[in-house]
């Protein structure tokens, strides 16, 4: 009986851990642009501007290197103020990010 129990329990555990995968975010170009357009005109909080800087974008380089865009913007600009998470200097940086990739959508 401990054999059994002793097989069962590990086993148990490791199906379990190959159900329970983590949770990802892969947001698309346009979810991207819309959650910086957000940022730039005040609607969103810290924590939104968090889930867009700090989730690495590896599976499209171009967003990859506008989130590594914004994260330069936020080590020199961000003030985390309501409702403009970022001073003047920061917001205008942020809007050529955000004409930028606009553009590149529409390149698309």
């Amino acid at each position: 009986m401990q054999i059994f129990l002793g097989t069962l329990i590990p086993c148990l555990v490791l199906l379990i851990l190959l159900w329970v995968r983590t949770p990802y975010h892969r947001p698309t170009r346009e979810e991207f642009k819309n959650s910086l357009g957000m940022v730039i005109t005040g609607n969103a909080t810290d924590n939104d501007w968090r889930v867009l800087t700090i989730i690495p974008l590896r599976y499209d380089p171009v967003l990859e290197e506008y989130r590594q865009r914004l994260v330069d913007i936020e080590e020199a600009y961000y003030t985390g103020g309501s409702p403009y998470l970022f001073s003047k200097k920061g917001l205008a940086a942020l809007t050529e990010v955000y004409d930028d990739l606009c553009k590149e959508s529409s390149a698309s």
